[in-house]
């Protein structure tokens, strides 16, 4: 029941969508976020072919500019091919791990602060083929 999170509870998460039909796309999520009930957490923007998302304004308008996330050491190694991917999920452990190192029982605590980053890509190729790789990257 997210009717009980404080915003400020909440991460940071953004996503980027880049679709032939973005009023479309933001109509299939609006339902999605309305059924999850976190509708009240989710900031959206169509802008032509892009739908963004954010749990924040703040985050919302940083996404809409193109950004640095791309370069970084931790987004090059945990996103395989990422220049290429047309599909990349990113997420930063190390950023992350305040809101979550609590609930994890002491004898996993040391395993999940080794963690740094995951990243997920998705690539389709020329002749139908494609490509998935998930990567959990270590400190």
């Amino acid at each position: 029941d997210f009717s009980k999170v404080g915003q400020s509870e909440l991460p940071t998460i953004g996503a980027r969508i880049v679709t032939t039909d973005a009023k479309r796309a933001d109509q299939i999520v609006q339902g999605l976020v309305e059924k999850g009930g976190v509708d009240n957490f989710v900031k959206r923007k169509v802008d032509g072919d892009k739908l963004f998302l954010a749990t924040t304004d703040d985050y919302l308008g940083a996404i809409q500019q193109d950004g640095r996330l791309g370069a970084t050491d931790a987004y090059k190694k945990a996103v395989a091919d990422g220049d290429r991917a047309t599909t990349a999920i990113f997420v930063n452990l190390d950023k992350l791990e305040t809101t979550y190192l609590k609930s994890v029982p002491a004898d996993y605590q040391e395993l999940v602060t080794s963690l740094s980053a995951l990243g997920v890509s998705g690539t389709l190729g020329t002749n139908g083929d494609s490509s998935f790789a998930l990567r959990l990257v270590g400190n």
